[in-house]
Order: C-alpha cells, then structure tokens, then sequence
C-alpha cells in the first residue's frame, strides 16, 4: 500500500512517506477543540436543567430560612412579675431582658435598631392598659418580621413611667431623657409618635402642660400611640425606635441644667416670649398657691404677710397666682419674670425650671412630713439643683392633724399627707427678708459689672477686663433701668445706651461680635486676671506660666500656643502641660505654633546641650499662618455659640436654644 519504489528503496536512507493523513501536533489541538465544542453544545441544554434545579434549591432554602426566621421570634412580657421587688433597679421590670446603653454623664436609653440590638428592630404585641404582664415586646430583623406584624415608619420614642403621665412631676421626670437623648443628637429628627407605659399598660393621655411643653420643645403637635386599629395579638414594630425607663437616672448635674435650658429657651419661644427684659432694680415675687390638700389653711393671712414684706423692698412685685387658673404660655410668662418662687409642696412647683438660673424657691409642707414621707418629698430641691435654681429650704407646719397612733407611725401619713399648712408670721418675715436680699445682693452685682463697664467706656479708660461679653446685656439694662444715669456722670440713659452702641461696633473686628484685647501677666492684678478670663473666649499666648489663667474661662474656650524654636525636639513631655489642663478644665487646645527660626545652636539640632540656647529663644511670626490658624478657631467659636453678640454666656441671660 505504500507508495515505494521497491528497486530504488535503501534502508540506509531517510525516505518521505506519502499518507491520507499528514498528522502534526496542530492538527491534534484542532480535533480535540472541535470535539469539546461540540460535547458542550449538545449539553447546554442538560447545564440549564442543572442550574435552575440548584437556583430553585437555594430559593427554597432561602424562604426556609426567613421562614424560620419570622417563627422564632420570641415574645417576652413587657412588665416581668420576677423582678417586682426590684421593679426600678438595674435592668428594671419594663423590657427587663435588655440592658441600656450609658455613657458618663449622658442619658440611659435603648436604641433599635443599634449594634447593641444587631440591627434588630423593636415590635410589640398586645395594648393591656390593666396589666402589662399581658403587653409583649420582642425583637426582630426588618426583612424577617413576625408574621402579620405592621412596621410603623418613622421614630418612635417609648416611654415607662412607674407613677402617671397626669402629673407633671411624675410625667415630666418620664419624658425629660428623650429631650437629652434629642439634644445628644444634635435635634435631627423629632418624635414621629410617642407610645407611653405605666408599669406596662398602656396609657393615651398625658396632662395638657405636659402635652404642650413636648410640643414647644419638639416643634410638633405630639402624638400618642394607641394602636386604635390593630389588633391585639397582631405585632407592631417600628422603623426606628428610642426607649426610657430610668427618668434622669446617669445624668450630669450640667447635663440636666443644659437640658432644662433648651426646654425654657424653647417654651419661651412656643409663648411669643422671646425677649425677657433685665431688670436689676427690680425683683419679681410670686406666690403660687394651692387649693385642697396641702394648700394653706389662711390664704389671706399669708398673702398679707409677703405682700407686705415685698413692699418694704423698693422695686419687689408681688403677684399671687393659682396655677390652675393660667394656661401653659401664662405659666411660662409668670415664671420668666419670677425671681423668687413661694409654693407649698405639689406638682405646681415644677414650673419652677422656666425661670432664670439662679433664682430662688420658697417650699411648704404640712406636719408629719419630715419623717414619713420617704425621699419624695425632697424632688423639688432636685429640679432646683438639676435647672440652676437655688432651694431656700422648706418650711414645715409643727402643727396639723392629730394621729390615733405614734406619730412617726407608717399609718399616720395617710392622715397628714394631704394635711393643710398652717403660718408662723415672724419666721415667714424673716425668712422672706433674708432671701429677697440675698437676691437684691445679688442684682446689685449685676448692676456693678454693668457700671464698671460703662463708666469705663464712657471715659474711654477701659478697666482691666471691660467685660465685652455683657456690653449688649448691659445696653439693654441701661435703657430698662433710667437711675442709672446718676452713676453716669448725670448722662441721660439714652446716651449712655447709644455709647455702648457705638463702643460695641468701633471694638469689632472682622468677625461680628468679635473684640480684641492685649493684656500683659504680670501687670494684671489677681482680680483684673479672673476678670478679664471670664471675658476671654479665644486665649492667644506663648508657652509659659500665665497660661495657667486658661481654667478661669468659660468651658470649651480656646487655647492658642505659642513656641520659639527647637522646642519640639528638645523639650520632654513638659511642654505638653497646657495642652492636658486644657483637656482637664473642658478648654479647647488648638494646636500649637512652633517657630522654625531662631537662634543658632553650635551643636547638632537634636543635641540637648542646643536646649539651654532655644529654652529662652524669642518667637517670630508668620502672618499668613497665624491669619489662617485664628480665622479657623473664630470660626470655630462662632458656630459653637451662634451669636456672640448676644452675651450668650452671661450668667442673667438664658441658654439659646440650640443643641450644642
């Protein structure tokens, strides 16, 4: 079959052989190619069975999972009978398997969803008013909710009250955290609904006052959640959800008097009050009486006797008031012109916060109640200290209704709880006298920060510290106040008003508000130095001693530094000291500038016998640097206090209503 000529065939020579087929290595590439190609092609078919037999698997596996998901979602009761004994500690009887979240000073509270919930959502079963051992609760992540459950959009703030939203004591203490809570977060977002538990039943009312003062403070009308149209063993679970069961509990004194600031600044603004006139010359005297249990058993009698002690005091207005006759804006007005507050104890004396700092509260108990009536009694010297009232202590009535049992009996106090206050005429004189003048005292410093300012500008001799931050306070005193033109060389109050007009914009920068002033350590007395700290919000000085004075400024001040050369290096961990006592006393450090040039060194830079050379070296300057660097810190101070031109820090004028 080859094609070989037999008689010329050598087998010593390579001969080519002629085939059907030349075989190379290509060729075995190409036909194992086509083969596969078409192995494929008929299987298609056979990989698309495949594949949709593998998708529906992982589908129904994926809805046995969700499935399974929604089914263990697990109901516990909202009021856990365990822990009956110990309903208000620790974890508390409400939601009692979940742990709050706390940092110092700040509020305890829940949040869903949250990393503490793993992104878990709260829902709730069951709309008992009568026993909250029937109410549930459980948690659950939005795309496996409990089966018919509804999701109710928006944030809802889920309060627990052990006592009642009726009075506003009691229903105050329960929504207070939420405002915190809403200040900590900047006031973002307000409350979509409220949803309110007493012991774990459900309740849809709350007192009108309290109604209104969530209403000034939200910025909306409020709304309580009754789950009308739910069914009851149908869940509810909401978007997003912030949960309080622990009132003020964890809270910082300054904590609580910022908060109460922001609820005055914003009731005030809720009323159309939104400028509440200085006037040092005068004291506003206000007597809230009750009527029933625990109201005075001679109401004239003790009207007549502070109405009388009041008028001895040039400039003292009295004014006697039932707080049950005044709508909440006529409560919000009385309180802001209020400088001492005279109340037998009750709920009414929780108005006491919409006054200014720093005034005064006169209390009144019937007989019996210093020793039976646990520390409850004492809740109106809390909310004083918590809003930046002063408590004046209490008067207590030896004489009242008698006790068929020992008098420090537990059964006695059914009898004098709701007892009425007699009146003792010559303690309650006393008394009085003692804290109207004290509060005069105190107007009258007032009164001569505001002098020395003024008599300084209007001779243009500036004192130690001329108090830029009281100048607007202290025009408007002055126009309020027309005596005062005696103390100013006989100048009209107009013109001493005017002059601070003019004082106040010739001292600005170009920064609104802003005023330059250039003071030497050693040349400032120890009084001119608190003075002048007091007026300082930016402090601008080289590392040394003098920088100490940084405490005597209001907190969150700035601090601005200063180094000559070398420092950086050489120096140790003591050239930080100014930057820790800022951190300590709640100032701002920011930053330091370290002057590249300076005296030579013989040595290496980094050689610590070069630290005896910069330690006492002069600082230059860099003028695009330092204008950049305090550009930023003036900004920074600008939006922190909003309106600088408007004294926010002195000690007469409220907080503004921001959540700084």
């Amino acid at each position: 079959m080859n094609n070989i000529d037999d008689t010329n065939y050598n087998p010593k020579i390579k001969h080519k052989v002629a085939t059907f087929f030349n075989y190379t290595p290509k060729h075995c590439i190409f036909i194992l190619t086509t083969a596969l190609t078409f192995f494929f092609f008929f299987q298609i078919p056979s990989l698309h069975r495949f594949s949709s037999i593998v998708s529906d698997h992982k589908t129904s596996n994926n809805d046995d999972i969700e499935s399974k998901l929604r089914i263990s979602v697990t109901f516990l009761p909202l009021k856990d009978l365990r822990y009956t004994k110990t309903a208000l500690e620790g974890h508390t009887w409400f939601m009692s398997s979940m742990y709050d979240t706390h940092e110092e000073g700040e509020v305890q509270y829940q949040k869903f969803p949250s990393n503490a919930s793993n992104d878990r959502i709260l829902c709730i079963k069951g709309h008992d008013n009568h026993d909250g051992a029937w109410n549930y609760y459980a948690l659950a992540w939005p795309n496996t909710l409990p089966n018919n459950a509804t999701l109710l959009k928006g944030l809802t703030f889920v309060s627990y009250n052990h006592y009642n939203y009726d009075n506003i004591w009691h229903g105050l203490s329960s929504v207070f955290p939420f405002v915190a809570w809403h200040m900590k977060n900047e006031c973002k977002k307000a409350p979509t609904r409220w949803v309110l538990y007493h012991r774990g039943e459900l309740r849809t009312k709350m007192s009108l006052w309290l109604s209104l003062l969530l209403e000034a403070t939200f910025g909306m009308p409020l709304k309580i959640e009754g789950f009308d149209g739910f069914e009851e063993d149908k869940p509810v679970c909401f978007e997003e959800a912030v949960v309080m069961r622990h009132n003020e509990g964890g809270m910082s004194r300054q904590r609580r008097m910022k908060t109460y600031d922001y609820i005055r600044c914003k009731s005030r603004v809720f009323c159309n009050l939104t400028q509440v006139p200085t006037k040092v010359n005068e004291i506003g005297l206000t007597l809230f009486m009750r009527k029933g249990p625990r109201s005075f058993k001679n109401d004239s009698a003790v009207v007549d006797i502070f109405k009388h002690e009041c008028h001895l005091f040039k400039g003292c207005q009295f004014i006697v008031a039932l707080s049950t006759n005044l709508s909440f804006c006529d409560q919000v007005k009385l309180m802001s012109t209020t400088d001492v507050l005279i109340s037998p104890h009750g709920a009414q004396l929780t108005n006491m916060f919409l006054m200014e700092r720093d005034s005064s509260v006169m209390e009144f108990f019937p007989k019996g109640w210093l020793k039976l009536a646990g520390v409850g009694q004492y809740v109106y010297h809390w909310i004083a200290s918590w809003s930046g009232m002063k408590h004046q202590g209490a008067y207590r009535d030896p004489n009242g209704d008698s006790c068929p049992y020992p008098e420090d009996d537990r059964r006695c106090m059914s009898i004098f709880k709701n007892g009425k206050i007699g009146h003792n005429e010559t303690y309650f004189k006393e008394w009085i006298r003692k804290v109207l003048n004290e509060m005069k005292m105190w107007k009258i410093e007032l009164e001569n920060d505001c002098i020395n300012v003024v008599t300084a500008i209007l001779r243009n001799d500036p004192p130690c510290s001329p108090f830029t931050n009281i100048i607007v306070e202290c025009r408007e005193l002055v126009q309020a106040s027309p005596h005062l033109e005696l103390v100013f060389e006989r100048r009209s109050a107009n013109k001493v008003a005017d002059a601070l007009a003019k004082f106040s914009i010739n001292n600005k920068s170009s920064y609104n508000g802003c005023f330059l002033w250039e003071q030497t350590a050693n040349f400032v007395t120890e009084l001119c130095m608190v003075k002048l700290m007091s007026s300082t919000d930016v402090l601008i000085s080289p590392h040394g001693a003098q920088l100490t004075n940084m405490f005597l400024m209001e907190r969150n001040s700035s601090v601005m530094e200063f180094f000559p050369k070398g420092w950086l290096k050489l120096a140790g961990v003591g050239q930080y000291v100014y930057h820790w006592i800022a951190s300590w006393s709640g100032m701002k450090h920011q930053g330091a500038y370290r002057d590249p040039n300076g005296d030579s060194c013989p040595y290496p830079e980094d050689d610590r016998l070069c630290m005896s050379i910069f330690k006492n070296g002069k600082i230059g300057h860099n003028e695009t640097y330092f204008k950049e660097w305090v550009r930023k810190v003036l900004n920074e101070m600008k939006m922190w206090k909003i309106e600088l031109e408007n004294g926010n820090k002195f000690k007469y004028r409220s907080t503004p209503c921001n959540c700084v």
